[in-house]
């Protein structure tokens, strides 16, 4: 939704195209997004974090923001999350009370 198409409805078009031919399930998931489109959420991200100040804080933010998109990603399994994000689950269970993110 943030990202300004430049290429208008054909690139939107095309975009959806892809997915639906790179989907493994008869949901299209983040996976078949193309990583121009995430990267804008991520830029968005960075932009916003750098305003709180310290580095520290600004890796916890963005850290924060990744695992709660890998847990809906996921449809709130941990183990599924955990793989998606190449940590283990016992890592993932400690960062979930870390960032006092509750389980979806």
């Amino acid at each position: 939704m943030r990202y300004s198409y430049p290429g208008n409805v054909r690139e939107l078009e095309n975009i959806i195209e892809r997915a639906v031919v790179l989907a493994k399930s008869e949901n299209i998931t983040s996976a078949e997004i193309p990583l121009h489109l995430k990267t804008v959420e991520i830029e968005e991200k960075i932009c916003v974090a750098k305003r709180d100040g310290s580095l520290t804080d600004t890796l916890e933010t963005l850290e924060r923001g990744i695992i709660m998109e890998a847990m809906k990603a996921a449809g709130g399994i941990q183990t599924r999350a955990a793989e998606k994000l190449g940590i283990s689950e016992r890592v993932l269970r400690y960062k979930l009370k870390k960032f006092k993110i509750k389980e979806q």
